[in-house]
């Protein structure tokens, strides 16, 4: 409509075979500039649109309603934020011009990277409790960035439940300010990962298949970190086993993904085959172990370690799949010679079935008959 309007092709979005952007981050970054909000549901866009009565794939019923738009100067958010009645509400995105929360939670920082962490809990608890003061709200993005730092420094503190109760707390946070899809939302739901994952894996994997999902959501396909965080799902599903999914998650990222570094290409090869050494499908894993070998040689040459421990992989899946064959052989002469055995003594059965029927026959017939 809009093209047909003013005239022009929207060359990015309307690419048959390998648009740079897709139809979905469009009609959410249009929502958000505009403050209309509609339905969470999944659209078959793509597809035609007509004006008047019939309007596909969004029709009038999908638009829950419009949020007025304000836009300040010291915002800490680019363009438009949605308009919030109230005295928290006011402030959600302006900056906070406090020096002494700003001077705390920049010592914080210096405190953490300098690995003194008693300190720098307590000054980023300071600057959270200044800056609450000030907003008279919990309701700000500063207070969630102190919660984000105190959940760095709790996991480095080897407080895991701790730091995973900050996470989520900082998580909740940013999704409420800048709703489920914003980016403070998604680098929320990987740190709440990073830190579940040694204590709660079923839970970190949720929280990883959600980064992934907002990935897809606002960049599409083309997202960059789309390929190393399917790579690592699947990382995370071969350390415990789960073979079929580890390779399920890692061909989607090889096929469905742009990947675009070819070390990358090299390392998601490696995973494969190593999912697929797990369901002992050796062929196939030396097939892909061999193109990560031959990026690793182009990329670092034959003398890398890397190279050489993948060239011993190769080496490992080959004799496994010469144990496999051998069993296979071994397995099939076995088999054959049971269902030999089997045959024959079916065959015995058989015939001593045959004689018995012949041997009662014979005894009716020699019997006298009764007068």
């Amino acid at each position: 409509e809009v093209g047909r309007r003013f005239r022009y092709n929207l060359t990015l979005y309307n690419s048959k075979d390998n648009s740079r952007a897709l139809f979905v981050p469009l009609l959410r970054r249009v929502c958000q500039r505009s403050g209309i909000r509609v339905v969470a549901k999944n659209y078959p866009v793509g597809t035609k649109c007509h004006t008047g009565i019939v309007s596909y794939p969004i029709s009038a019923d999908s638009v829950v309603g419009i949020v007025p738009m304000v836009k300040h100067a010291a915002s800490t958010m680019d363009g438009f934020v949605p308009y919030t009645q109230g005295s928290g509400g006011v402030s959600l995105s302006l900056h906070i011009l406090l020096a002494d929360a700003k001077n705390k939670f920049d010592s914080a920082q210096l405190y953490l990277a300098a690995r003194s962490l008693s300190q720098a809990l307590q000054l980023s608890q300071e600057a959270a409790e200044l800056f609450q003061k000030v907003t008279d709200s919990p309701m700000h993005t500063s207070i969630a960035r102190c919660m984000d730092l105190s959940a760095v420094v709790l996991f480095q503190a080897q407080e895991p439940e701790l730091a995973a109760s900050h996470a989520a707390r900082s998580l909740a946070l940013s999704a409420q300010l800048g709703g489920f899809d914003c980016h403070e939302t998604l680098s929320g739901h990987a740190s709440v990962a990073h830190i579940l994952l040694a204590s709660d894996p079923a839970l970190a994997i949720k929280h990883i298949r959600a980064s992934l999902y907002l990935m897809k959501l606002m960049g599409g396909t083309h997202y960059i970190e789309m390929v190393g965080k399917c790579h690592q799902l699947g990382n995370i599903y071969l350390e415990r086993g789960y073979y079929e999914e580890a390779y399920a998650i890692l061909k989607y990222a090889r096929d469905k993904l742009v990947v675009n570094d070819i070390v990358m290409e090299g390392v998601i090869a490696r995973s494969t085959a190593a999912a697929l050494s797990g369901m002992s499908r050796y062929k196939e894993a030396i097939e892909n172990e061999k193109r990560a070998l031959s990026i690793f040689a182009a990329v670092y040459g034959e003398d890398s370690e890397l190279t050489k421990q993948t060239n011993d992989r190769v080496t490992n899946y080959t004799k496994l799949a010469v144990k496999k064959g051998t069993q296979s052989v071994a397995e099939d002469k076995l088999r054959k010679e049971e269902e030999a055995a089997n045959a024959i003594a079916n065959q015995i059965l058989h015939e001593e079935d045959e004689e018995s029927k012949k041997r009662k026959k014979a005894k009716k017939k020699g019997r006298p008959k009764k007068k």
